[in-house]
């Protein structure tokens, strides 16, 4: 009977290691996400992302910054024509797609033109902040 309890304890104290492991391995990429918002978008700022999760990662920063969420093409341009006609005079884009296609989606917004770039690897994300034209076409 000693056997089959000592098998089952190790057993039940690996699985609890390896969860540790994972949640603090999330907890890394988490920070790292939040660090990055707080790094690229200052208190009062903008943001918009195509990442459906980002203000859920970095509900900490959302108190001081406004971060909207643009799923579609048309939806960003729309958002950023808002910004635009309300002055902001910068906004930083999220997005976390695998491709520099993605990317460069986002650094030729409308109303905005690309101003500077920064960027984490896991997971991997960039950030693009984008300075306001005085005319929006």
């Amino acid at each position: 009977g000693i056997a089959p309890a000592v098998v089952l304890f190790a057993a039940g104290a690996w699985i609890q290691r390896s969860a540790y492991r994972d949640v603090r391995g999330t907890k890394i990429m988490y920070g790292r996400v939040l660090d990055l918002v707080e790094q690229e978008v200052p208190p009062g700022g903008y943001a918009v992302t195509d990442v459906w999760w980002l203000d859920q990662v970095t509900a900490f920063a959302t108190d001081e910054r406004t971060i909207l969420f643009a799923a579609t093409e048309d939806s960003r341009r729309d958002a950023l024509r808002r910004l635009h006609r309300a002055d902001v005079a910068t906004v930083v884009a999220f997005t976390a797609g695998e491709s520099p296609d993605d990317v460069e989606g986002w650094k030729h917004a409308p109303c905005y033109q690309a101003e500077s770039e920064a960027a984490i690897e896991l997971p991997r994300m960039a950030a693009v902040a984008l300075r306001r034209l005085p005319q929006c076409e």
